[in-house]
Parts: structure tokens; C-alpha cells; sequence
């Protein structure tokens, strides 16, 4: 049965684990402009303005490259900026979530259990930190909380304070994404079932969504929160399925299954502060914008990113 475990500040509670884990060096040179080896490109392949008013592509965007590095591209162009870090040895960088301001990045970096959350600033003006011992790290829409798997839980930290609350996840969560409306948060729990867990509540108890499960030969993935629905999450072999489908799971928890739209699975996906804009990055290591039912190539050679 799922509980709800309370913990005190955030600080105390991975003290003993995070002593002396130090920072990631970033790239050669410091935190300056570093085009590394992967190769980016700006070929849309529908013209951005798919309807009338729609804004310009986010920027920036914070991506990790087939060379292991976390950096900076131009949303627009798809052009490097600027390399925030490089992947610690044996501990390739994997998620990544960027503040609604864009000035924060956070990711995880690591293998098997053993992997650790970092934040780094997004100007390069200092290298990345330890903030904790887990994985699958997502900023909330309004930027104020940050959640992230470790082992058997979900940990919920304000980042004001540094307070955390701690959330049973029955097993070990993949995958997190908030809702658009900020108050719902939800997880792949064992790769086959979704989980919600609504913080807006007296008393927060996560729950498995009915009808939000695998089939056999399944796995959940890459769950984004989105205006109007609780949120999607791609269902198929695996990230690099190109016939995936989506289930879409509405605010009162319908749960309806179709056709995912887009080829080439999805690694990651992420929206942007206003929800209007998307981007995957997709089994082919594209990245792919989408907006009005459109959608376009902004980069080759990234496994995540986020803007």
C-alpha cells in the first residue's frame, strides 16, 4: 500500500549521503562557448508559424549531446552556446530539467542506483553541484519545487527552504513529469504503471491510475504534463519503438489510448513555460520541435533536452 512519509529539512536528510560527492568539471576552456563534436543542424521541416501569434522557439534550450556534455543551444538555430558540464567518469548524464526563468539547469548523472542530482547555473558562470542522491529530477511549472526518484521513493523538495517531503513509490519510479496546473505530479512507477499523486490535497497519497498500465511486451515513458490533462505519457517496446501510441489521461483521470502522431519513440519530452511549445528528443537522437500540430528538426545527436 502506497503511504505518505514526512521528512524534515531537506538538508539533514542527505547530509550523511552527500558528503564529499563535489562537483562536475565543466568543459575545456571553463564555462565558454565549446562546440564539442555533435553535430546540430536548423532544417525545420514545417515552418514554425503553424498559427497565427504563435512566439518564436523558446531559448534557451539545455540539451545532453552523443558526447556526453550538458550544454546550452539556441532554441532557434539549434546552434551550441555554451558547455555547462562534462559527463563525470562512468556517469553518463541522463535527465534534465530546466527552471521556468531558464536560469538553472538541474540533471542526473550516473549508473544502475548509484546516479546524483546536479544543478548548475545556465550562464556557465559556475560549475555544477550535488543536490542530492537520486534521479529523473523535474522543476515544477512555477520553478518553486523540484522532484526526483531515489530507490523506492519520490522526493519532493522546496526550494526556498530545502524542506522535503518523501512519497512511497511502490517501486522504483522511472520517469516524472508535473502537470500543467502545478498541483499534480505524476511518475512511471516500474515502467508499466502511472502514478498521481496530488499535492493540492489535505493529505497527498499517491495512487496508481486505473487503465494507465503496459501491456505485456509494454512500457510507459516519457510522461509530459500538458494544459487541460493530467498528462501523456508514450507506450510501446522502448524508446527507440517508431510505432509507439499515447495514453492520454485527462484531469479526472480518463484514461484514453491512440496513436502517438510523431516517428522515432521519444527519450524525453518536455514543454516550454507558456505549454505552447514541445520538444522530444527522439530514438534517432533528434531533436524535434512541436507546436499546432506541427513539428520540426532543430538539432541531431542529443538524448535529452528541455527549454
Amino acid at each position: 500500500m502506497l503511504r505518505r512519509v514526512r521528512t524534515g529539512a531537506g538538508a539533514v536528510l542527505m547530509a550523511a549521503g552527500l558528503a564529499g560527492l563535489g562537483t562536475v568539471a565543466c568543459g575545456p576552456g571553463g564555462p565558454g562557448p565549446n562546440p564539442g563534436t555533435t553535430t546540430t543542424t536548423a532544417v525545420p521541416e514545417i515552418p514554425a508559424t503553424t498559427f497565427p501569434g504563435t512566439p518564436s522557439r523558446p531559448s534557451p534550450l539545455v540539451a545532453v549531446g552523443d558526447d556526453g556534455a550538458l550544454v546550452v543551444l539556441d532554441g532557434g538555430t539549434g546552434a551550441r552556446v555554451r558547455q555547462l558540464a562534462e559527463a563525470p567518469d562512468g556517469r553518463a548524464i541522463r535527465g534534465v530539467t530546466l527552471a521556468p526563468d531558464g536560469a538553472t539547469a538541474w540533471f542526473d548523472a550516473g549508473s544502475g542506483s548509484d546516479r546524483r542530482v546536479y544543478a548548475v547555473p545556465t550562464d556557465g558562470s559556475a560549475p555544477p553541484t550535488v543536490v542530492a542522491a537520486g534521479w529523473a529530477p523535474e522543476v515544477s511549472p512555477d520553478g518553486a519545487s523540484l522532484a526526483y526518484a531515489t530507490y523506492d521513493l519520490v522526493m519532493v523538495r522546496t526550494l526556498a527552504t530545502g524542506v522535503e517531503t518523501a512519497y512511497e513509490a511502490i517501486v522504483s519510479a522511472s520517469a516524472l513529469a508535473w502537470a500543467a496546473d502545478g498541483d499534480h505530479l505524476v511518475w512511471v512507477a516500474g515502467g508499466s504503471q502511472l502514478v498521481d499523486l496530488d499535492l493540492s490535497a489535505p493529505n497527498p497519497l499517491p495512487a496508481a491510475v486505473p487503465g494507465a498500465v503496459a501491456g505485456p511486451g509494454e512500457q510507459l515513458y516519457a510522461p509530459l504534463g500538458l494544459s487541460g490533462q493530467l498528462a501523456t505519457v508514450i507506450v510501446g517496446s522502448g524508446p527507440d519503438d517508431t510505432t509507439t501510441e499515447r495514453l492520454v489521461v485527462g484531469t479526472d483521470r480518463t484514461v484514453t489510448r491512440g496513436p502517438d502522431g510523431l516517428t522515432g519513440g521519444a527519450r524525453d519530452r518536455a514543454s516550454d513555460a507558456s505549454g505552447l511549445w514541445g520538444v522530444r528528443a527522439d530514438g534517432h537522437r533528434n531533436l524535434r520541435w512541436s507546436v499546432g500540430g506541427g513539428t520540426g528538426l532543430i538539432a541531431s545527436g542529443y538524448t535529452a533536452a528541455d527549454w
